[in-house]
């Protein structure tokens, strides 16, 4: 790895740490990374831990096809989480990629176990994905949210390999305790809600969507999944009333449900909590392959989600986790009207046209360049 590269990983991910006011003399830190990950990413974060004082132990769970079959994490880790003050996770840990035991989770919870999660692969961290300026996407956001999101919307998702979902996105005008508008538009690195105690994380900015409750219905084709990445062999949704019914796709699939059942309520587990599209034009197909936290903000694609939602669409006790699917380049129509064909997002073409939009991008640089129209390449 260069040097450049090492000094722009210490730099989002070691100064994150460092800057962490749970972490301090007496710490006790567990690290917890995936098998595949990038190992100069767990051994920075222990580095900054200990710099500030604290105690680390850095452990690694197998992947899927490594999994014991009764879904439980390695004696050692678990035991690593119940003993430690913060948890630190490397890449995202999520429902399919971290089969947390209920035992845990228990632990976590009545511990107050601080979790802080760098959620995307080393390539992200250290490219040009996270670059993109957050207050540009914050305001191509909002003047998407004014467009689009006043009202309840029909929502029609297509591809040429099956993908035929509907949906209803819940708009803010009929649901103003629940806004429609989810900004992963978020800051880089913040306080996030957690079922466990303070979540810190960083993400990519440059994501929106709805919360479809309860409406979504049909089949919906996966390309990339949280804690498989992207996926050899696509794995498709059956969906119905709202809630995951079947998924098929060969091991995936079986390993995914499996995951699922294992730690959620029973008739809420698979409930749909999240559909969204990106529009960060920095990132690419090949910006994550490993999770998918790279891969959410990518203008032309579309995903959905189980689990818990940021208005508590799904009850955190229901399910505490949330779980990505995503499409990489269908067809998306709104009300009738396509913002999205074929992973070309139009309306990204539209509103870069926005005085507003085009006026904070000439802060950073070119407007043309920062907003460049989102058509996947695949």
């Amino acid at each position: 790895m260069s040097i450049a590269r090492t000094n722009r990983l210490w730099q989002t991910v070691g100064t994150k740490v460092l800057e962490a006011p749970h972490i301090g003399p007496g710490t006790e830190v567990a690290v917890v990374r995936s098998e595949p990950a990038d190992p100069v990413v767990s051994e920075i974060i222990a580095a900054a831990a200990r710099e500030s004082g604290a105690s680390v132990t850095i452990h690694q769970y197998p992947s899927f096809e490594e999994w014991r079959e009764d879904l439980r994490l390695p004696a050692p880790i678990e035991q690593a989480i119940r003993n430690c003050d913060v948890l630190i996770s490397h890449p995202y840990l999520s429902a399919a990629q971290f089969q947390w035991s209920k035992s845990v989770f228990g632990a976590m919870m009545d511990r107050n176990v601080s979790h802080m999660s760098f959620s995307p692969s080393a390539d992200v961290l250290a490219g040009p994905v996270l670059e993109w300026p957050h207050e540009l996407a914050v305001t191509v956001a909002g003047t998407i949210s004014e467009r689009m999101f006043g009202n309840d919307c029909e929502i029609h998702v297509t591809d040429d390999r099956g993908t035929d979902l509907h949906l209803i996105g819940a708009g803010e005008a009929t649901h103003p305790d629940k806004p429609s508008l989810l900004q992963a538009a978020q800051p880089h690195f913040g306080p996030d809600e957690s079922p466990w105690g303070e979540l810190l994380r960083i993400f990519p900015t440059g994501e929106v969507g709805w919360h479809p409750f309860d409406s979504a219905t049909g089949t919906f084709v996966v390309d990339a999944l949280d804690g498989y990445g992207v996926l050899d062999e696509s794995v498709t949704w059956q969906i119905d009333d709202g809630a995951l019914v079947e998924v098929t796709g060969g091991r995936v699939a079986d390993h995914f449900e499996a995951a699922l059942d294992s730690h959620a309520k029973e008739g809420t587990r698979k409930m749909i909590a999240e559909a969204s599209f990106g529009f960060n034009p920095n990132c690419t197909w090949d910006s994550d392959r490993r999770g998918t936290a790279g891969l959410l903000p990518m203008a032309g694609t579309f995903h959905i989600a189980t689990g818990i939602s940021t208005n508590k669409a799904v009850p955190v006790d229901a399910n505490p986790t949330h779980v990505d699917a995503l499409n990489r380049g269908p067809t998306v129509t709104v009300d009738g009207e396509t913002i999205m064909e074929d992973g070309t997002l139009y309306l990204l073409d539209e509103v870069r046209n926005d005085p507003t939009v085009r006026e904070v991008a000439a802060e950073y640089g070119d407007p043309d360049t920062l907003l460049s129209p989102g058509t996947t390449d695949w």
